[in-house]
């Protein structure tokens, strides 16, 4: 057994699928040459979480709850000739197809939900923004555009600590950052984007000095996607943690009720269905996925109300 596994012996593992509440923005820092921003894609153009997105999240929200130190001894850290490596591994977001599994490596299509979201790529939802200058105003030169993932896809992520076996509760406090209020992914997050919610989550805790331990970690399919057997996991309890007073959020829902005719510009689709002329200003729609059970759909368009009109 190597240095590292004789210090770190426990090997805590979360398997979890994640659905996005409110559409996703995890941009690849680069343009198509169409959209200023478009979305981490896969080698099959797929849509992605990347694990760094994911751990950089975590990272910050466990450095708040339990301290700097503790952060550091969990997550590693570099400064100058001083570090750590860091105990925890997170995987990149796979996408679930219609059927509610994670896709594979080398998708190339016939799936109706995963060609869809293949497809963003051409014409993908957007949100459009503004850059804001030095003085909080914005820049008359910055108007950009961001291509954002519809809300309801599913993803399968995968959170491995290696530990000794006094630090359970650290990883107990990870898994339940997962129901952390600010637990949002991607860009605009203050804008509304990257909601997720927590659909299943199985774990497992295995000392490999044990050998019965051993013999089922070599059970664990590597390959995220390949719908790994999880039979002796453990489904823990409702993780749904009461945020420390720093951490609380205030939300306010309303329900608004037009008294005459309305309209929110800039959509591309008549909802009308005729073959008559589509009016030349139409309304913003937009589509989400549907889940009945294990079997996901594209929904019909919805109208939806920019958030800067309600800001403005």
């Amino acid at each position: 057994m190597s240095h590292f596994l004789s210090t770190f012996p426990v090997f805590s593992i979360a398997r979890f699928v994640l659905e996005t509440t409110s559409p996703l923005a995890v941009s690849s820092g680069r343009t198509n040459h169409v959209f200023d921003s478009d979305l981490v894609r896969d080698a099959s153009g797929l849509p992605m979480i990347p694990g760094t997105a994911l751990a950089g999240v975590l990272r910050h929200l466990y450095w708040r709850q339990n301290g700097e130190d503790e952060m550091k001894r969990i997550f590693g850290f570099q400064d100058r000739d001083d570090g750590g490596a860091s105990l925890l591994e997170v995987s990149a977001g796979v996408i679930h197809d219609s059927r509610n599994q994670p896709a594979s490596k080398h998708y190339c299509g016939g799936d109706d939900l995963l060609d869809f979201a293949r497809e963003t790529r051409q014409l993908p939802a957007l949100r459009e923004r503004v850059a804001i200058g030095l003085r909080g105003a914005a820049k008359t030169t910055g108007k950009f555009d961001r291509a954002v993932l519809p809300a309801g896809f599913r993803f399968t992520v995968e959170l491995v600590l290696h530990s000794q076996p006094l630090d359970a509760p650290a990883f107990q406090r990870l898994l339940m950052l997962l129901a952390h209020p600010h637990f949002r992914l991607g860009a605009s997050t203050r804008a509304g984007l990257g909601a997720v919610s927590v659909i299943q989550v199985a774990t497992a805790v295995l000392n490999l000095k044990v050998r019965k331990d051993a013999l089922q970690f070599c059970k664990i399919d590597s390959d995220i996607g390949s719908n790994a057997e999880l039979k002796g996991w453990t489904k823990p309890d409702d993780a749904n943690q009461a945020p420390s007073q720093s951490d609380a959020i205030t939300n306010i829902v309303f329900n608004l009720t037009p008294k005459a005719a309305w309209r929110f510009g800039q959509g591309l689709t008549s909802l009308l269905g005729t073959a008559d002329k589509p009016a030349d200003l139409l309304p913003r729609v937009e589509r989400r996925v549907k889940w009945l059970g294990n079997m996901g759909k594209m929904g019909a368009d919805e109208i939806i109300i920019p958030a800067s009109s309600l800001k403005g």
